[in-house]
């Protein structure tokens, strides 16, 4: 059975927010996608020249992608390195089974750190658009 979350009118399916899937490291670039003023971010459907951002509004989601690097060039090492320890940890017969349960909770509690952050930032940047900018904002992701 899919279980199907809504977020923002789009409809994400299970598996989307998957740790060992590329589909995490998409979720995190579409919600927070670098350089709004410069180009289409790769792989995300959210087209930020599509908004006709003002100088003002770009200024704004600029210094938000500055935030946003920051806080991601932070955790996601950890969570790569913790990911990597945990596969060999599961493949290792002599693994602790309480280390793995806390490198487990660990690598889970940083993954929901970025995705929050991820969260946190788009809506920072929403709050810049106009109501029009919005609505064409939720088409994009809609698509």
């Amino acid at each position: 059975m899919k279980v199907q979350k809504t977020w923002c009118g789009s409809t994400w399916r299970n598996g989307f927010f998957s740790k060992s899937s590329g589909g995490f490291l998409a979720f995190v670039l579409a919600l927070a996608a670098v350089s709004p003023c410069a180009y289409a971010e790769a792989g995300s459907k959210i087209d930020w020249n599509a908004l006709e951002l003002t100088t003002n509004q770009c200024d704004s989601l600029q210094t938000l992608d500055s935030e946003w690097k920051n806080i991601y060039s932070d955790l996601y090492p950890q969570i790569q390195s913790d990911r990597a320890k945990l596969r060999r940890l599961m493949n290792d017969p002599a693994a602790d089974d309480q280390q793995v349960l806390a490198l487990q909770s660990h690598l889970q509690q940083s993954e929901q750190r970025l995705r929050s952050e991820a969260t946190r930032i788009f809506m920072l940047k929403k709050n810049y658009l106009s109501p029009e900018q919005k609505r064409r904002l939720y088409q994009m992701m809609e698509n």
